[in-house]
């Protein structure tokens, strides 16, 4: 009966310690994936670049060809700006849309911007902490006269 009772107090004290380690080796883990995530976030965050303003202009957009009066297509419902940025030696046009027809007025033409560049957006800082998304539609390298000089 005694070498049972030992046998148990033993078997016990070695799923004690089990846990334990367990529970230490979880957290470790989950610690790693932690800072590991956190890794790419930081590295993610958007680079704000001096940009100018070259050209606005509001487009119309493409409505698809209608046949009679009654399929005409209903009044627009956003407003669609084409606005060109210049950073560097790199003009980007973007797309703005507007549910209004509101335009900040950050962004005319020969002012300064910054902007950050994405893959298919540009992110424009109008004011403060308020930024605008344009969806880029091109971009080519601007002339060299106009690469160096400050327009």
């Amino acid at each position: 009966m005694r070498g049972e009772r030992l046998a148990l107090l033993s078997s016990d004290r070695n799923c004690f310690t089990e846990g334990i380690l367990r529970k230490i080796w979880t957290s470790q883990v989950v610690f790693l994936f932690l800072l590991a995530g956190w890794a790419p976030l930081r590295a993610s965050t958007p680079q704000l670049q001096k940009a100018v303003v070259l050209h606005v202009e509001k487009s119309q957009p493409t409505l698809p060809y209608r046949r009679r009066i009654a399929d005409s297509p209903p009044p627009p419902t956003e407003y669609d700006y084409e606005v060109s940025l210049r950073m560097g030696c790199l003009v980007y046009v973007g797309l703005y849309q507007s549910a209004i027809d509101y335009l900040p007025s950050a962004i005319a033409p020969d002012q300064s911007v910054e902007v950050s560049v994405e893959k298919h957006v540009m992110r424009v800082r109008v004011t403060g902490d308020r930024e605008i998304t344009l969806e880029i539609t091109r971009h080519y390298r601007a002339s060299p006269g106009s690469c160096s000089s400050g327009r």
